[in-house]
């Protein structure tokens, strides 16, 4: 079987919801769960997958060109362009238990701009899954575009 021929595999449980879609978490914690409980179905060994966690955030808003015409879009977004963002619009994110991350949504000129947020509370409810399914460890994607605060929760996770 492949796992067998394999050292391990980053398992990139993220873009779930990417700018080409409609507005969603990056990795909503029950699709990275059931992502992850099919790849162990298939009979990869947990020792074997390394739990892809997101670290950048999305962030949709209303754009128009002569081509495609009015249309949602979305874009990836550094955590602190997007707090800073949101700061200049007054509004605060606010946490969502189930996808176990933030999300906002404000107006601007008259039309409502969304965004999912990875803060450094997402990454460690995320990150739990590694322990919980006792997986060889973690990747993240995209260093540089964090919440600083998920530096001290990133390190070594033991079994």
């Amino acid at each position: 079987a492949l796992a067998d021929t394999l050292d391990f595999i980053s398992y990139m449980t993220y873009a779930q919801h990417t700018g080409g879609s409609t507005p969603g978490p990056v990795a909503g914690f029950p699709w990275m769960e059931a992502s992850l409980r099919y790849v162990l179905s298939l009979g990869v060994p947990p020792s074997k997958v390394s739990l892809g966690i997101p670290a950048y955030s999305d962030y949709w808003f209303s754009a128009y060109d002569s081509t495609s015409g009015a249309r949602v879009r979305g874009d990836d977004i550094s955590y602190p362009s997007l707090m800073a963002m949101m700061a200049k619009a007054g509004v605060k994110p606010e946490w969502d238990g189930v996808q176990k991350a933030p999300f906002a949504m404000w107006e601007s000129h008259g039309v409502f701009e969304l965004a999912w947020l990875e803060d450094a509370r997402a990454f460690k409810a995320k990150l739990a899954l590694v322990r919980k399914h006792k997986l060889r460890g973690y990747s993240v994607w995209l260093l540089g575009l964090e919440d600083p605060a998920t530096w001290n929760i990133i390190g070594r996770v033991t079994r």
